[in-house]
């Protein structure tokens, strides 16, 4: 019996949801520019995450890269951004 797609499919949950938290992040850093520090350290702790999923073999390889060059060029804009106050 092949049970693949029950697989493929909870890693299809588990990256939908994964994205759905680092859209909101996002948003929500976007739209507090004086909570920035506090955003810095929230994104960070996602990126950690990311890492431990990705090493526990919960997310694949390209989709742990992709959430992390996103977590970084926006953790990048918030410090240029706070640096440029």
């Amino acid at each position: 019996m092949d049970t693949s797609n029950g697989n493929d499919s909870n890693r299809n949950d588990t990256n939908f949801l994964l994205m759905k938290k680092i859209l909101l992040i996002i948003l929500l850093t976007s739209c507090s520019v004086q909570k920035q520090d506090k955003s810095i350290e929230d994104l960070e702790t996602l990126k950690k995450w990311i890492k431990e999923d990705y090493e526990y073999g919960e997310i694949p390889h390209a989709n742990a890269h992709t959430y992390y060059l996103i977590l970084e060029t926006v953790i990048y804009d918030l410090n240029k951004n706070k640096n440029d106050k």
